[in-house]
């Protein structure tokens, strides 16, 4: 969990305040975003996990197996 802003309580109550809100597009392309980025980590990890080897010692080698 990140940690929390030095004035976080004013920041979140100015916010309620002016009736700041985001769009619900605008979080349906984030979260899409967001997804794909830990799909993404999930395969590498996984891939590494499985062939026994770092990803990083993999590709130093040239093995760029699929």
């Amino acid at each position: 969990m990140a940690r929390p802003l030095p004035q976080e309580p004013v920041f979140y109550e100015h916010l309620k305040k002016e009736k700041v809100k985001v769009d619900s597009r605008i979080w349906e392309i984030l979260e899409h975003h967001i997804r794909n980025d830990l799909f993404l980590v999930e395969m590498i990890l996984e891939t590494s996990f499985y062939d026994s080897a770092p990803v990083k010692k993999r590709y130093e080698d040239g093995d760029r197996k699929n």
